[in-house]
C-alpha cells in the first residue's frame, strides 16, 4: 500500500438529484492515479444506485457498492473502508458541501505533516441556524468528555490512516468521534478550515430528535470503548 494513495469514500442516500453534479464536480479528479473512489449507495429507495453506475462504473479506480439494507451514513463509511485498499482513506460528502479541490488541499496537508488524522471545520455555517448551534454544543460537550479539541465533528472531510480503527466498530452516528476513539495527539493530528457550501436540498433519513438520541447513544458507547482499553 502506497502512502501517497487514498482511498475515498462517499456514501450515497437518495443523492438521485445530485448525481450528475457530483460527476461533473469530479470528473476531472477521477482520472488521478493517486485516489480510490468509492461509492457506497446505502440501501437507497430511489435510483441513485443506477445514476452511480451509468456515469461511474467504467471509470478503472472507481468502485460503486449497495448496501444489502439501510445502514446510515457510519454504516456505509464503514462498507467503504472495508473494501478499500490503501492505506489512506478519506470521507467526502456526495451533497457537495464542501468542494473537492478543498479534499486535495487538505490531504496535502495530512501528508505534508505527517498526520495520522485531519479534520475540517465548516466556515460560515451560520446561515443554517439552529443545527449549527446544535453542532456547536455537542462539539464542546464531546470535547470536556473525551479531553480532545475538534470543533466540527459533523464535517464531511476526514482523513485518516485505516489501521487507526482496525479494532474499532463504527456505526450509527459514531464515524463522528473517530478522533475521540484513537490515539492521537498535537504532533499527529489538526483540524483545518474548510469552506461550507450551503445545499438548498438536504435529505436525511432521521429527524432530529432520532439523531440526537443516537448522538447521545454513541457519546456513551464511545466513552465505554475508550475507558475500556
Amino acid at each position: 500500500m502506497l502512502t501517497n494513495k487514498i482511498s475515498i469514500i462517499i456514501p450515497c442516500f437518495n443523492e438521485s438529484e445530485n448525481i450528475f453534479q457530483l460527476f461533473e464536480h469530479l470528473k476531472s479528479f477521477l482520472p488521478k492515479n493517486e485516489y480510490e473512489f468509492i461509492f457506497v449507495d446505502d440501501f437507497s429507495t430511489d435510483n441513485s444506485f443506477e445514476l452511480l453506475q451509468n456515469y461511474f462504473s467504467t471509470l478503472k479506480n472507481v468502485k460503486i457498492i449497495k448496501n444489502r439494507y439501510f445502514k446510515g451514513q457510519a454504516g456505509a463509511y464503514a462498507t467503504g473502508i472495508n473494501n478499500s485498499q490503501y492505506l489512506h482513506c478519506g470521507f467526502f460528502s456526495a451533497d457537495l458541501e464542501i468542494s473537492f479541490y478543498e479534499f486535495e488541499k487538505a490531504y496535502q496537508v495530512f501528508l505534508n505533516n505527517k498526520l495520522i488524522f485531519l479534520n475540517t471545520k465548516r466556515l460560515n455555517r451560520k446561515s443554517i441556524g439552529f443545527p449549527f448551534y446544535l453542532s456547536k454544543f455537542a462539539n464542546l460537550i464531546c470535547n470536556s468528555i473525551f479531553k480532545t479539541k475538534f470543533y466540527d465533528r459533523g464535517s464531511g472531510i476526514k482523513i485518516f490512516q485505516k489501521t487507526l480503527l482496525k479494532d474499532k466498530l463504527i456505526k450509527n452516528y459514531s464515524h463522528r468521534f473517530i478522533p475521540d476513539l484513537i490515539e492521537i495527539d498535537s504532533n499527529n493530528s489538526r483540524e483545518i478550515d474548510v469552506p461550507f457550501q450551503m445545499i438548498s436540498r438536504r435529505k436525511t433519513h432521521y429527524n432530529i430528535l432520532k439523531k440526537m438520541i443516537l448522538f447521545n447513544f454513541e457519546i456513551m458507547m464511545t466513552y465505554k470503548q475508550k475507558v475500556s482499553k
